[in-house]
């Protein structure tokens, strides 16, 4: 018994099912990267908290940051984080000309619709940690950090084409 079949519509069939197969990965691709560039510019970092910590064998300062993500797109990570911050109360102030300086390298996932909180201690050396931690007590406790932070966030795509995306931010907030 022969099989007859036409090649020459099977050809055409299988270049149809591949155009079709090539066409869905192109949409697919494409509504990623526009979730990515929406979720670029909807992201949100926020110094939730800075506390002196002092005890009898060192003073660091505790941070909070918050990440805000309110898009439905979960490639994104956080790799590095640095900051540097002064204090103020009233005219005062202390490290203004010469804040203090931190960064730390992190490898962490930005979830899709979710908030992601990193806290971090500071250790200061003893020269600044005597000077805040005086600062602190002469006003009253009353002291405002001032902080520029940045976060270097990526993604497989970013790095791969554009680099990493960095997010840097001013903000004041009390001192507790």
């Amino acid at each position: 018994m022969k099989l007859y079949t036409n090649t020459h519509w099977l050809a055409v069939w299988l270049i149809v099912l591949v155009v079709a197969g090539s066409s869905v990965n192109l949409a697919l691709e494409t509504r990623d990267i526009l979730q990515l560039y929406a979720t670029i510019r909807e992201l949100d970092f926020t110094m939730s908290t800075m506390a002196l910590q002092s005890n009898s064998t060192s003073t660091v300062i505790l941070a909070q940051l918050r990440a805000d993500n309110p898009a439905e797109y979960g490639g994104l990570e956080a790799t590095q984080i640095s900051l540097s911050a002064y204090f103020s109360s009233g005219t005062f102030s202390l490290f203004q000309q010469n804040p203090l300086v931190w960064g730390r390298m992190i490898s962490s996932a930005l979830a899709p619709l979710k908030s992601t909180t990193w806290n971090f201690t500071i250790l200061l050396n003893p020269q600044n940690a005597t000077a805040l931690d005086s600062f602190y007590q002469n006003h009253n406790r009353d002291v405002t950090a001032s902080v520029s932070f940045q976060v270097l966030v990526t993604t497989s795509f970013l790095h791969t084409f554009t680099g990493a995306i960095f997010y840097q931010k001013e903000q004041d907030l009390a001192l507790a």
